[in-house]
Formats: C-alpha cells, sequence, structure tokens
C-alpha cells in the first residue's frame, strides 16, 4: 500500500486534475460540469491524504482527517472553483 500526500496550497481546479494525473497511479479528479461535483478514484492498494484547504475546496465530507482509502467519492456540495485572481 502507498500513501499520496498533498501539500497545502492554493490550486485551481486544472491545476489539481494535473497533480493527480501526473502521480502516474491511476489516480484520477474529475469535475461534472452539469453540477459543478467533483469525482475522485483512489486506486487499489493506494490511500490518499488530502489537507483540509483541499477538502473544503473539493468539498468532499470525510469523516476520516482528510485519509481517503480506495475506492471512489464524489463531493457532496459543488466546486468552490474561484479563481486566485478573485482572492
Amino acid at each position: 500500500m502507498g500513501t499520496i500526500p498533498f501539500p497545502p496550497g492554493l490550486y485551481s481546479f486544472p491545476r489539481l486534475i494535473n497533480l493527480f494525473s501526473e502521480i502516474g497511479i491511476n489516480l484520477t479528479l474529475r469535475l461534472n460540469r452539469v453540477n459543478c461535483s467533483a469525482k475522485t478514484r483512489v486506486p487499489t492498494r493506494w490511500e490518499v491524504h488530502l489537507t483540509d484547504g483541499l477538502l473544503a475546496q473539493l468539498n468532499f465530507d470525510n469523516d476520516d482527517n482528510g485519509w481517503f482509502d480506495s475506492g471512489t467519492y464524489v463531493s457532496d456540495r459543488p466546486v468552490d472553483l474561484v479563481s486566485p485572481e478573485a482572492l
């Protein structure tokens, strides 16, 4: 089993998609453009830890302090797509 940490930071959604893809283990992040929900898939034998900031941006409710075991997860609410320029 492997663990993938994501450092805290301000990420655009396209940058997050690239970060997930660049890891090279078939970890995916997608955006449903109809309802703006995020969907991520953590491959078998891996776990991912997302910081509180990333959890808030992606709107994943997680009771395990940001840890996601292997599986598919869909955000509970629309993704917060505020651009860095707006901040």
